[in-house]
């Protein structure tokens, strides 16, 4: 793990004001992430590091962020190795995310059983997290569906879905599951549009087999197209 990935990770944790959060989260993920499309050789101590600070953290929305930006790169580097490529780089990548998905599934499976957060950001932060690197995508979308019953925020009901797709997409549920069925109640009973919207993001928050399949798959759950433009209400703690 890389100098600047440490000094990076501990500024976050201890930013005091909001710009320096948002500007160390920014410097996380960048770090996180090589190319911006795969995990880096710092990505899995990042993790570490930043679950270690959430609980004293006071902007733990952000490090909520940092954690789904790795989350949703787990896989990438296994993809190409299933390609039969090999290199010493591809195998490194790959123990990153072995690594990365560990720590940070422990961390998604231990606060599920904790008290949410009061703040509905960092729940939506939390419930996007939990069904991007749940290690159980089964128990994650039942976690979620139970959690929806006391959640009373509109944008935070809409990321839940959203999680709630991509834990059966992940988990490969067919569209006739019961969670597959709240789902669909959820997108036609929403006379905003903003629940659909969000599922557009959805492929994106997985590795899967790449966008276009990721969109198939995310549409034949809900039985609908998901929208081709369009932009859902985003967290601040989202717009890294």
């Amino acid at each position: 793990m890389s100098d600047s990935a440490v000094s990076a990770s501990i500024d976050l944790i201890s930013a005091t004001d909001l710009e320096q959060a948002q500007l160390a989260a920014s410097d996380v993920v960048d770090l996180a992430l090589d190319g911006g499309c795969a995990l880096s050789e710092s990505s899995a101590g990042i993790a570490d590091l930043v679950v270690a600070g959430h609980s004293r953290a006071a902007f733990p929305a952000y490090l909520l962020a940092v954690l789904i930006s790795i989350g949703r790169w787990i896989g990438a580097w296994s993809r190409v190795a299933e390609t039969g490529t090999t290199s010493v780089e591809i195998d490194r990548g790959d123990g990153q995310e072995r690594l990365a998905a560990r720590i940070i599934g422990d961390f998604v499976v231990g606060s599920m059983g904790g008290p949410l957060p009061a703040d509905p950001e960092e729940r939506s932060l939390f419930y996007r997290l939990c069904g991007v690197v749940c290690p159980n995508p089964a128990a994650a979308a039942e976690w979620l569906i139970d959690a929806a019953e006391s959640e009373t925020d509109t944008r935070a009901r809409a990321v839940l879905a959203e999680a709630v797709a991509v834990s059966l997409a992940r988990g490969g549920f067919a569209s006739s599951t019961p969670a597959a069925d709240w789902l669909r109640g959820v997108v036609r009973s929403d006379a905003t549009g903003d629940v659909l919207l969000r599922l557009a993001v959805a492929p994106h928050d997985y590795v899967g087999r790449g966008t276009d399949a990721n969109r198939q798959q995310i549409s034949e759950l809900i039985d609908m197209d998901l929208p081709e433009d369009g932009y859902p209400a985003m967290w601040p703690s989202e717009l890294l």
